[in-house]
């Protein structure tokens, strides 16, 4: 992708060549850290709302009597809709990471021109595999949310849902500028 109206001068050359895989290396780590996450506590946290939803149901009928609003019994159709939802996008998103991963796979295989899988290759192939793995374990925890918006008919869900992956890059983005600029202070090397 070309960015049109950026071009690198002389005299920061240096700092992007720095801060590109200083970025990357952070965003990857953030990514793997929260991926790990996702594995171990989203079925726990979908046991929870499930054990919840189901929980609540007597109250909300009761509401729902007690009040003659049918809102409640609504509520309770849209969250159980959400959870249904959930192992839906749940299996969608398996189906888009092995098609990713075997893409992935194939890309590094032939950039390398082995025509093959060789152990020669190997820490190619675990450098981009480790890096497509870490980015769809972050994008596990849009699960949820894409249920409820799904659910619901929220636009504000999808909203939510693209900040949240735009946080992280402007996060490590942010981090690498910053070590740059660190490394130009007084007793560091300057990259400007």
């Amino acid at each position: 992708m070309e960015i049109i109206g950026i071009e690198p001068t002389t005299s920061c050359i240096g700092a992007l060549g720095f801060m590109k895989p200083y970025a990357e290396r952070k965003l990857q780590g953030q990514f793997m850290t929260s991926g790990l996450l996702a594995h171990e506590y989203l079925p726990i946290l979908q046991m929870i709302f499930t054990v919840i939803i189901i929980s609540v149901s007597w109250i909300l009928a009761l509401l729902a009597i007690a009040t003659a609003n049918m809102r409640y019994i609504f509520m309770f159709f849209w969250l159980l809709l959400s959870l249904a939802l959930w192992l839906v996008i749940a299996a969608i998103f398996n189906f888009i990471f092995d098609i990713e991963l075997g893409k992935a796979i194939k890309n590094v295989i032939y950039d390398v021109n082995i025509g093959g899988y060789s152990i020669t290759y190997k820490d190619a192939i675990d450098e981009t595999v480790g890096k497509r793995l870490s980015m769809l374990g972050y994008l596990c925890w849009l699960i949820p949310v894409l249920a409820f918006g799904l659910a619901k008919g929220s636009e504000m869900a999808f909203a939510n849902m693209f900040s949240s992956v735009g946080h992280a890059f402007s996060g490590a983005a942010g981090a690498a500028s910053g070590a740059a600029s660190d490394r130009s202070a007084p007793g560091g090397h300057s990259l400007f």
